[in-house]
């Protein structure tokens, strides 16, 4: 008798789909890449405030602006036309916690890890007025090519074969709940991927 086939069923799969679309969101990455590529000790309360202004409030405006304002119940795809918003927010964000760090360290914009973080934000935002591309893409890729290149990973291969798996599953995810085309998904990887191991390999600033 054979054994009974493994199945996985579609409402299992959107669910996985959408919880990690959801977890690995691209506040989540902004945060954590932020966490390496700031060049001094934190104390407990630049953690705080850098959580608040880089994931807290902006995934909490998102949310608010989605289902309050646009009065929609999907949180997992937005269109083009209505991104400008959430993407003012989390630049103007980055800009107040980069004024934090100026006037409490002394620390012009905040270290590289907020230099980056902002041009960042800034072009995926001038790209976005014209082509939609996964900002979900664009987050992961980029704490993929963290896992390549920062020193405190590239001595160990596991990380970066768990930052190739975590494009795997997000960009899969994204594609699996429609929220974009390959093309896009494909685009927002490339972009995160090799903008981010520019930065890890030649900025000096």
């Amino acid at each position: 008798m054979a054994a009974p086939a493994f199945t996985i069923s579609a409402r299992a799969l959107k669910a996985i789909a959408a919880a990690s679309t959801i977890l690995v969101n691209p506040h989540f990455a902004q945060f954590y890449i932020f966490y390496y590529l700031f060049p001094l000790p934190f104390l407990i309360s630049d953690w705080l405030i850098s959580l608040w202004f880089l994931y807290l409030f902006p995934f909490i405006f998102y949310v608010f602006y989605v289902r309050c304002i646009l009065k929609r119940k999907n949180l997992l795809k937005l269109e083009k036309k209505w991104r400008k918003w959430p993407f003012t927010v989390n630049i103007l964000c980055i800009g107040i916690l980069a004024l934090y760090f100026y006037f409490s360290k002394n620390l012009v914009w905040g270290g590289k890890g907020l230099v980056f973080m902002l041009l960042l934000n800034i072009l995926a935002f001038v790209i976005t007025l014209y082509w939609r591309i996964s900002l979900h893409m664009l987050g992961v890729a980029s704490i993929c090519a963290l896992f390549l290149f920062h020193p405190d990973f590239s001595s160990n291969g596991l990380f970066g074969l768990l930052g190739f798996l975590l494009v795997l599953v997000i960009g899969w995810s994204r594609l699996y709940l429609r929220a974009h085309t390959l093309l896009q998904v494909i685009v927002g990887s490339l972009l995160g991927f090799l903008l981010t191991s520019f930065f890890l390999n030649y900025a000096t600033f």
